[in-house]
């Protein structure tokens, strides 16, 4: 099992731009994500945080290769930076690891 996490921050007058390419990318979704959140922090509404979930490594592969994951990206470095972008993999069962 893997999960994606993308952390970005966008200025307030992108963020109306920025959560509408998100919802209109996630919602034409055909990529094997299991699971997708995008949340804003409520101390600091400028920072976004985007995690996917997915089974397997080859599910993994194919959504970073995906246009969906290169638009979602491309959104957030066109309308911000990315202050973070990190795979965290369970591949023995036993908890997830950093890479």
């Amino acid at each position: 099992m893997w999960s994606l996490r993308l952390v970005a921050r966008v200025p307030p007058d992108k963020r109306l731009e920025f959560t509408q390419s998100v919802q209109s990318l996630l919602r034409g979704q055909d990529s094997p994500v299991g699971r997708s959140l995008v949340l804003q922090d409520t101390d600091d509404r400028s920072v976004f945080c985007w995690m996917a979930d997915g089974d397997d490594k080859a599910s993994l592969e194919t959504f970073m290769g995906s246009p969906t994951f290169r638009a979602l990206k491309g959104a957030a470095e066109v309308l911000g930076t990315i202050e973070e972008l990190r795979v965290l993999r369970d591949d023995s069962g036993r908890g997830r690891r950093e890479s």
